[in-house]
């Protein structure tokens, strides 16, 4: 089943309207993980730099990996520290990987390293500081708060999505109905023309491209109705110019068959009488055939001598009746 032109609009709006808020909240949760990522870098880079210049109190050295971590330290951060050769001296929390780079940061310093990493099956965020006696500080904290919070901001923009997208396909069909309203009665009236051959329906118009459209076909029905009557004008004058030769050559043969005792002249005047008026049908059907194949054909103009058509009437009175006209 197909769609009305309402029902299309209606999935236009809700589609554009859905593909808009889905794409401001794709944006929208995309530069939120970075802001969130920025800002736990941030964080993590800070605590590290605190503990690097004394103002948070690092791990005890060889503290056991299971103990609580140190008041100094939150509980979901891990710090651990490395020795300048790249061995773990102290751990407090989850025991953190020690790459290349965390051996170079170690040993020779330079910039802080920040990577995602991977540590008793959780992925976290670790910053990796060289500290000024020799050594590295590696701090760390797991992405399972972020993950949620993007998780739920997802959701949230999913379901609003939703519910615009549901809000402007029923505003886009209520709005369809009112656009479509004169479209759909223009319908109706071309359909009930088609049914009942009903030529003065009343068409609606208007100002928009709806109603000059109304108007366009309101004139179409006002051609076909001048149409069909010069049509019945036509027909109602071929059939009495037709019925006019018809009866005079009737009356002629009757009277040709009653008359046996008719003199040779007699015979043959009645017989020419027959003759024009046969000749005369023949232009009239031939007329009405040009008529029916151009009805817009017009005739040619010229002078008629009023005298001269009324004489010939008298005549032809007087041969079929006997009687004189004066």
């Amino acid at each position: 089943m197909s769609l009305g032109l309402g029902g299309r609009l209606s999935l236009a709006f809700a589609a554009l309207v859905a593909v808009t808020a889905l794409s401001v909240g794709a944006g929208s949760s995309l530069a939120t993980d970075r802001q969130v990522s920025a800002e736990l870098d941030r964080s993590l880079t800070q605590r590290a730099a605190e503990i690097a210049d004394g103002r948070r109190s690092p791990p005890e050295p060889r503290q056991a990996v299971t103990e609580p971590p140190a008041p100094a330290d939150a509980p979901d951060v891990s710090v651990q520290l490395l020795s300048g050769d790249g061995e773990v001296t102290s751990t407090v929390g989850v025991e953190l990987p020690v790459e290349g780079a965390d051996l170079e940061e170690a040993a020779t310093g330079g910039a802080p390293t920040v990577r995602t990493v991977t540590a008793d099956g959780a992925q976290l965020r670790m910053v990796t500081m060289h500290l000024p006696g020799g050594g590295a500080v590696q701090v760390a904290t797991s992405l399972d708060d972020s993950a949620d919070l993007l998780g739920v901001l997802r959701s949230r923009i999913t379901v609003i999505a939703l519910g615009m997208a549901t809000f402007a396909g029923v505003l886009g069909w209520l709005l369809a109905q009112r656009i479509t309203r004169p479209l759909r009665s223009l319908t109706d009236a071309v359909d009930a023309v088609a049914e009942t051959q009903d030529l003065s329906v009343d068409v609606p118009t208007g100002r928009d491209e709806i109603g000059r459209l109304g108007r366009g076909f309101d004139r179409c029905l006002g051609a076909l109705e001048r149409s069909r009557q010069v049509q019945t004008r036509m027909m109602q004058d071929a059939a009495h110019e037709l019925r006019t030769p018809l009866t005079s050559i009737s009356a002629n043969i009757d009277w040709l068959r009653r008359a046996d005792d008719l003199d040779p002249a007699q015979r043959a005047s009645a017989l020419d009488s027959v003759r024009r008026e046969l000749d005369g049908l023949n232009t009239a059907v031939g007329e009405i055939v040009e008529l029916a194949f151009d009805g817009s054909a017009q005739g040619d103009l010229g002078r008629v001598d009023v005298a001269e058509v009324v004489t010939s009437a008298v005549e032809e009175f007087a041969e079929r009746t006997g009687r004189r006209v004066t």
